[in-house]
């Protein structure tokens, strides 16, 4: 059994009145007044008084808009053991921002034109977190690490492997910058994490630039402390949970950031950004949510939660840079393949993803990056910018 807090109250903030609520009675109260019916009512879900608990860590009244809102800004012991579970349950509360959901847009730098995104698995993706039912099944097995190690399995498998052609056809992949032949890959991981051609993604030559770290869709904030949101305006993750550092965090707050989101359509492998000498990769373990905009405009914070490496790089222009790569539902595994201590070069491999969606993140110390003009134009509109890696995403401030 999980240890819970001493506390045997909880302060809840109404009209602006503090009042004395038994925590397991509230929830009930929250679940049933948020449209979820009786608690009883979801075996296994919502009947337990842990899971209750957990509700009310991350419902509170909000006296200004007269709505619930996501949770206490200081978090408990309890939260922190529970971070996923809370981030969970808050997607199974938020009911009134869990529907609609909208196409994602996205800007292409080399069309120079916006586009719609083609998502892969966009049925299950849109019932899993658009529906009531759908948010039960995220809740007890999709965001679990076995669900995404069950599907990794499957892919590995050599049946597997007859899914390559048609996908390949599906997305409108190029064949032709694959290092390996199509026929050669034994299973569907393995087309995953494809290596390609050098020349397929060559890498800026600008002694002074900063490239992007993976084929994807690209935000960028320049000052940490002044984002307004990454996919919705006033929407932003706790950089303290991110990073797991508070001391970090604080040489961080007012530093930037680039997001760099990748569809299962894409390149898997991701690469240095600068050149400098990377240090250990460090795990900080999590659920595995989807990354997809789709999940991330209900609840940034995922980012900030689910499972993630961290490596701190040392540059000659750019001092320490934080290179963190990202998990979701369905990634197998995260894969680093570089030599900590060892000089890398821009553009060089760093490691890989195994099957499905994950995201990089590249923060930066405060004014040492001045990012590219259509990266920042479109980030301020919270629309992603489309690149490859390897092509240019600023230059040393």
């Amino acid at each position: 059994m999980p240890r819970r807090e001493s506390k045997k109250h909880s302060t809840v903030h109404w009209t602006g009145e503090s009042q004395q609520h038994s925590p397991l009675d509230w929830g009930k109260s929250t679940a049933q007044s948020i449209g979820l019916g009786k608690v009883s009512g979801l075996p296994g879900v919502l009947n337990l008084p842990a899971k209750v608990e957990l509700l009310t860590c991350i419902k509170t009244h909000t006296p200004a808009s007269d709505k619930y809102a996501g949770g206490p800004r200081r978090e408990t012991p309890y939260q922190a053991q529970y971070r996923g579970e809370i981030i969970a349950y808050r997607m199974l509360a938020q009911t009134d921002r869990l529907i609609p959901m909208d196409e994602i847009v996205y800007y292409d730098r080399y069309r120079k034109q916006e586009l719609l995104e083609k998502v892969y698995g966009d049925k299950f993706l849109r019932w899993t977190y658009g529906t009531l039912g759908g948010r039960i099944a995220l809740t007890t097995m999709v965001k679990r690490a076995w669900f995404s190690h069950w599907y990794g399995w499957r892919m590995d498998r050599p049946a597997s492997a007859k899914k390559i052609a048609p996908f390949i056809d599906e997305y409108e992949l190029d064949p032709t910058e694959f290092r390996s032949g199509v026929d050669e890959f034994a299973n569907f991981n393995e087309f995953f994490y494809r290596q390609l051609k050098p020349a397929a993604r060559p890498i800026d030559p600008d002694p002074d630039s900063v490239v992007f770290p993976a084929d994807g869709r690209h935000l960028c904030i320049p000052d940490i402390s002044r984002a307004e949101g990454l996919f919705v305006k006033g929407e932003m993750f706790c950089l303290q949970d991110l990073l797991g550092d508070t001391d970090l965090a604080g040489k961080y707050a007012t530093g930037s950031l680039v997001l760099s989101r990748l569809c299962p359509v894409d390149y898997h492998r991701f690469h240095f950004p600068v050149s400098g000498i990377p240090g250990q990769s460090k795990l900080l373990n999590g659920p595995l949510f989807s990354v997809n905009p789709l999940a991330l405009v209900q609840n940034i914070q995922i980012l900030a939660s689910n499972k993630r490496c961290l490596t701190r790089i040392q540059t000659d222009t750019l001092g320490e840079v934080l290179l963190l790569e990202i998990g979701a539902t369905c990634v197998g595994g995260i894969r680093q393949t570089y030599s900590e201590q060892t000089r890398v070069t821009k553009g060089d491999e760093k490691g890989y993803f195994r099957f499905g969606g994950s995201s990089t993140m590249t923060i930066f110390e405060p004014g040492r990056i001045q990012f590219d003009d259509d990266l920042l134009h479109h980030s301020q509109r919270h629309r992603e910018l489309y690149a490859r890696v390897g092509d240019r995403m600023g230059r040393c401030a």
